[in-house]
Order: C-alpha cells, then structure tokens, then sequence
C-alpha cells in the first residue's frame, strides 16, 4: 500500500510539472497558508491516498512565537509549496527548522514560484532527519539558508542541525531552482558544523537535475562543503565523503547544473575541513 501511494503521488506531481494536470487539481487533498499557523502531516494522514498539500503565505514577520513552520513527521506525503517564505520560530532549545522530515517520512517537495526557507539559530531551514527521504522537484525556486548559530554550532541548509543527533536522511533533488546555505561551518547540502569530537553518520545526497547551488560555511579557520560534510564532524568516526567522487559514494550527480562552493579550506563537493590544513 505504501508502494501504491508513493506511486500515486509521483505520478500526479510528473503530471502536474508537466502541465497536463491542473494546478487545481492538486487541492483536492488540502490546501494550507503558513501565515494561520503551523502545518502538520503524520503517518495516519493520507492513508487512503491524495494528491497532495498545498502551502502558500508568508510567516516571516510578528514575534518569534507568532511564526509557524511545517511538520512532517511520518508517511508519505506531496507537499506543493506556492510562493512560500517561512522564518522560524523560536521553539524549545532556541531553534527550528522552516520544514522538519522526520520519523521515517518520504516527502516530495514540488516547487511552484518563488519560495524561501529559513532555519533559526543552529538549525537548518529543512532537516531532513536519519530514516526519512525528501525529493524536490517542480519548475519553481527555492532558497534556503540555515540559522545563524553561535560558534560552533552551525547546520547546513538543507540536511542535518548541531545538536546531540548530527546525522542526515537522504536528500534526492530531481528538477527546479535550488540555492542553499549553510552556517558555522555546515555545509549547503549535507552535514553540519560542530565538535571534533561528532562523527558523522549520513545518507545520500543525489542529484539528478534542475539548478543547483550549494554554499558551505566557514567557522573560523575550518568550512563545510558545499555538497557534503559539515566542519569538523568526522573525525574519530568514518568518513561517508573522503576521497568520494561525484558520480559515486553517497553524493551522486548524474544530471542538472551544479555549482558548489566550501567554506574555509573544504571542497566544493566532498568533505569539509577541520581548520589545520586537514580534510575531514
């Protein structure tokens, strides 16, 4: 059944990008502004299929605690995002990320105008947890910039947050527009900057098309890649991008336009660096 409905939904979404399924249509499961509050889908939702969630508005002005964000934690969900800026709140610890895929969730993530996500202090503008998938597709944009944490404590912009649990889900992008950028040393796409002492645990980062640009951050003297690992996060435990080639490992580029670019003393695609002429 899972199977059937993850069919179900990529079918729809390669109908709708290619403009023989009307933008409409997409509303038949639920339609959502981000500025009436937080938006959130689980396991239980979507049980017996639909075309997806739309989300449209703007949640980037008002108090900290008046801004919401989009929660996904679970299932298998199509998510349209319609000309959507998201700033986060600040939630428990400080933090939050724009859009959270977490507890096992595979989300496809369609792209239509222009939309912008933002994570707060050390997270990432969407975490895409260990266990869970996200595929971004669509003939949209989307820009994402981490949070700015202290120092030490940076997220990439796309995939993991610092904090006790470091590791990343894999992140698929297939079509659109994608510029991200990460902070304190985490990477554009990928994993974050922190503690020598973190090893660094992660899934796959493909590529398969669109454009794509991806900045890592610097953290003094150390960076994170652009594609990739974070700063200092692997050393003391195995190294999933050293010495990984583009077309292998687990960043995979087999099509699109990709620019990538490290933060201090990191590669551009692959690893990060740890500040004393070293490559994680």
């Amino acid at each position: 059944m899972n199977q059937m409905k993850k069919a179900l939904a990529s079918a729809l979404a390669v109908l709708l990008l290619a403009g023989l399924l009307p933008a409409a249509a997409f509303a038949a499961s639920s339609e959502h502004n981000i500025e009436d509050g937080d938006v959130s889908f689980g396991a239980g939702d979507c049980t017996g299929g639909c075309e997806g969630h739309i989300v449209t508005g703007t949640s980037n002005s008002g108090w900290n605690w008046e801004r919401n964000k989009i929660d996904i934690s679970g299932g298998t969900h199509t998510v349209l995002l319609r000309d959507c800026t998201i700033k986060t709140p600040v939630i428990l610890g400080g933090a939050g990320s724009a859009l959270d895929v977490h507890n096992g969730a595979n989300v496809t993530l369609v792209l239509e105008g222009a939309n912008e996500l933002h994570g707060q202090g050390n997270k990432p503008a969407i975490w895409v947890e260990p266990g869970s998938t996200l595929t971004i597709e669509g003939t949209g944009s989307l820009s994402a910039y981490a949070g700015g944490g202290s120092s030490g404590t940076g997220a990439a912009a796309i995939g993991s947050a610092y904090g006790t649990n470091t590791s990343f889900g894999d992140i698929i992008i297939e079509s659109g527009t994608v510029y991200a950028e990460g902070s304190g040393g985490g990477a554009g796409i990928g994993g974050q900057g922190g503690s020598r002492t973190q090893a660094l645990s992660t899934g796959t980062i493909e590529i398969a098309g669109g454009v794509v640009e991806a900045r890592g951050s610097s953290l003094g003297s150390a960076g994170g890649a652009g594609i990739g690992a974070g700063s200092n996060t692997t050393a003391g435990g195995a190294d999933p991008f050293k010495d990984d080639t583009v077309s292998g490992g687990n960043i995979i580029i087999s099509g699109g336009k990709v620019t990538a670019s490290g933060g201090a003393g990191a590669a551009g695609i692959g690893g990060g660096s740890n500040g004393d002429g070293g490559s994680v």
